[in-house]
């Protein structure tokens, strides 16, 4: 038999390519045994016509996922006085006047209870002045706190 031939018969499906004239069955490598040329297999009918395949539009990137980064605003510390004064509102994103509502604190009542062991008539003073009292600021246009104040 010629090369030719045995080509044919060892790899019908090769017959039809271009430059099959040229092909050579390759040896298989040093060493290795047991080596069998893969065979097409003739006796397997037709394929079965399954119609065109479905258009599912474009491959989406399957790559790895890109990592997301948040940025968190810092705390905004508000360099606040005993008095009104303008301010930076962070709720409201609003320059404006601060409102100011004075309340009592612990240091209010110590100087309240020490007046009035000391003199039993001047202990109600201390509730009386603005500035024994904490000042507690809030936004005049959404009404958010924004901070105290403690002499």
């Amino acid at each position: 038999m010629s090369t030719k031939q045995e080509m044919e018969k060892m790899y019908p499906y090769t017959q039809n390519l271009p430059g099959a004239e040229t092909l050579q069955p390759t040896a298989p490598p040093p060493g290795v045994m047991g080596y069998t040329p893969m065979i097409a297999n003739t006796n397997a009918g037709p394929i079965p016509n399954v119609g065109p395949a479905p258009n599912v539009g474009p491959v989406p990137n399957v790559g790895a996922p890109q990592p997301v980064y948040y940025m968190q605003a810092a705390p905004t510390i508000l360099q606040l006085g005993p008095k009104e004064m303008i301010t930076f509102c962070p709720s409201c994103q609003s320059r404006n006047m601060t409102r100011i509502v004075h309340e009592s604190n612990s240091r209010t009542h110590l100087i309240a209870g020490i007046l009035c062991l000391l003199t039993c008539c001047c202990c109600c003073i201390p509730y009386c002045m603005d500035s024994c009292k904490s000042s507690l600021h809030y936004c005049t246009q959404c009404n958010a706190y924004l901070g105290s104040y403690s002499n």
